[in-house]
This record gives C-alpha cells, structure tokens and sequence, in this order.
C-alpha cells in the first residue's frame, strides 16, 4: 500500500537560546511555488533564497537580511503573533535537538537540518498507522471506490473504528469494507451515527460522527500493518492556546480500483490551528471542533523533496487528527496523540475541520455505560 506525506510546518516566537529566525522560519515555510531547485526544500522565495544563501549559521536577528525579516513579519501577522509564546515553548525540544545535532556552517544548511526534524516528526509518527482507507462496494459487488477513511481505537477490551456520519452512509446502497489481513472485509459489528439533522442534509450535522464496535470475528481480521490506538497515544482534552496538528487519511484521487485491485495512498496535511474568528465565521466551537490552516497550492511533499500542489483532501473524511502537544514533542522519536477525527472543509478559507476526541469518547461511554464504568469515566 504506497503511501505519500505532505506537510506544513510553521511556527512563531522566542525561547532559550533558540536564536530568532529558528522558531520564526517554521512559520515562513509556506511552500512558496516559486522557490529554486537547489533550494526547493527550503520553499522560500527567490529573493529571500538570494539573500541567505551566503549567511554563516548562528547568525543574530540584527544581522539576518531585510528581504528575510520582513517575509516572517509578514507570516507571522497573517497567522497572529499570539501564537508565538506558546509555539516557543512546545517545540523548544525539536529546536534543541536541531542545535544539538547540527554539524554544518552555513544559515541555508542549518534551516535545512531545522526541516528536516520537524518533516521526520510527520514521516516517523507511529500513530499515523491507525488511519485506515474506508471502501464502498455495490450491492452486487460489481463496483468499488474508497469513500473515506477511519481511525482503529481500543477502549479497555473493544476494538472501534471511529470515522464521520457521511462516511457511513454509503452503507445505505452497499457495503462498507477495510484493510484485512487478506485484501478488504465488511466492516461488521455494532454501527453508531448522529441522526440526519431535520434538513435532511449531512452537510449541517455539525459534529458528524460515526463508530462501529467491530466484532470479534472482523477484529481476528484485522491487517497488521494498521495500529489500534491505546490510552496514552490518544488527547482527550481541549487544550488552551492554538496547536499544530496533522490530519491524516486517504484522498480518493489518488487511490485507484482496477479488476477489483484497490490501490490506496495515505496522505498527511499539517499546520496551525485558526485563529477564534475563523471558528466564529463558520458557526463552529473549539471546546468541539479543530479548526487547521492548510495551503494546499502551498505543500511540500516529503516524498518527492519539493513544493508540490497537494490533493483535494475528500477522501479524508474519518481520518485522524493528530496533535503536536507538548509532551509528545519531549521525546523522540514524536508520537503525537490522537486528537480528533477529521469531518470537514472549506476550501474556499483553506480550513480543514475535525471534531474532537472527546466528543466522540463521551458518546461511546453513553452508549455503552458499562465500558465506561471499567474505563473511569472519560479518563
């Protein structure tokens, strides 16, 4: 099963030793198209390429070039300099790792080696296993496509796979399938979804979850290759502040069913939370939902080493939200925690949407107040 990561990672602020440009060039990374090939990992500008590309490493914010100071001013107020304390403090160990392992001499190879750890934090995160692709097969088994994706958890001794409303309803007109340990199987066991709201549309079910309790005989099944998630690789809290996070799952443009061979790639998008008034204009809350920013003319591929065009993320839908919290950056490598469960878009405001974890444990708890019982309630 290929798979392929887009990222992006940015960031903002002033912490330690950490020198200025370090925590503020995570945010300039914004996958500028027009970069050089020489320096395409780096997406930057051409003028601001032109203006480092000679800087010795360790250079002091007073010293770095007017073409650079003024690009991160100008990220850093698009994505809000409130961010920055925070952003400071919860990647100071992924900026100590990047200075304590640096060997080079150059600015151009230290922001380069900078990138690097924080692109492995995405390449390397174990977690990222536990999003599954989700197929729907037609009644008489003649058609199949993948329709979303969905996320393997395991509460106490239940196995469930989490996902959105949306998704599960293409079992209305076929089966659903996932990953088994021989191609795909019928994902059975015990359905659970947010009833249509009386619109009749799934498009205003602001929350839109869905889980299935697997039964024993599809979790006997289950591919290896995909992780269930357990108590300390899942975050059931509404944190204060704006996070990074990654979103995971499986664009359907890029999987392919061909004489019943589907062909799935696993697709990463990662970036700032929005800010409070992008929440507002799209009605949503943050005690409930992740609301992250993503330029998708603006992503790097890890796969290909440049700034690419990403996909459109449907497909997505069910996949985990992953969050860059503070603990999980102290050790190495990252695990970052499940943190939502990715329901929505709006692509026109280059927004990505989750609902978070916690909205879909307490359900689960009050659909089966005996697991809850054994599992201490939401802890």
């Amino acid at each position: 099963m290929a798979a392929a990561h887009q990222d992006g990672c940015r960031g903002e602020g002033e912490s330690g030793k950490v020198i200025w440009w370090k925590i503020n060039l995570c945010l300039a990374v914004k996958q500028n198209e027009n970069s050089k090939d020489l320096f395409a990992d780096l997406a930057l500008p051409k003028k601001v390429l032109a203006s480092v590309k000679d800087i010795p490493a360790n250079t002091k914010k007073e010293k770095l070039p007017k073409p650079l100071v003024r690009y991160l001013e100008k990220i850093i107020d698009d994505v809000g300099w409130d961010y920055g304390s925070q952003q400071a403090r919860v990647f100071a160990p992924l900026f100590k790792r990047a200075s304590d392992t640096f060997k080079g001499n150059s600015f151009v190879e230290e922001d380069r080696h900078l990138q690097e750890i924080l692109r492995a934090v995405v390449n390397d995160n174990a977690t990222n296993s536990s999003t599954v692709p989700i197929i729907w097969e037609s009644p008489d088994r003649s058609r199949a496509e993948q329709v979303g994706s969905g996320v393997l958890i395991r509460i106490v001794d239940r196995i469930f796979l989490l996902t959105a409303a949306h998704v599960t309803d293409f079992d209305k007109n076929g089966t659903l399938l996932m990953p088994s340990q021989r191609g795909y199987m019928p994902i059975t066991g015990k359905y659970s979804v947010t009833s249509m709201p009386a619109s009749g549309r799934r498009s205003d079910d602001k929350l839109d979850v869905a889980f299935v309790w697997l039964d024993e005989d599809c979790v006997s099944r289950l591919d290896s290759d995909y992780m269930v998630l357990d108590r300390p690789d899942v975050y059931l809290e509404v944190p204060s502040g704006r996070f990074e996070y990654t979103f995971a799952g499986f664009p359907w443009r890029r999987s392919s069913v061909k004489a019943r061979c589907i062909d799935t790639q696993l697709t990463t998008m990662s970036g700032i939370e929005a800010k409070q008034n992008e929440y507002e204009a799209l009605k949503l809350d943050p005690k409930f939902h992740i609301v992250m920013r993503f330029h998708r003319r603006r992503m790097f591929s890890n796969f290909l080493k440049k700034p690419i065009k990403g996909p459109l993320p449907d497909g997505m839908s069910g996949g985990g939200a992953y969050i860059w919290s503070e603990e999980a950056l102290k050790d190495w490598p990252v695990r970052l925690p499940l943190a939502g469960i990715v329901t929505d878009k709006a692509l026109e405001k280059n927004l990505l949407i989750a609902t978070r974890l916690h909205v879909y444990i307490q359900w689960i708890f009050h659909k089966y107040p005996d697991l809850a019982a054994i599992a201490g309630g939401s802890d």
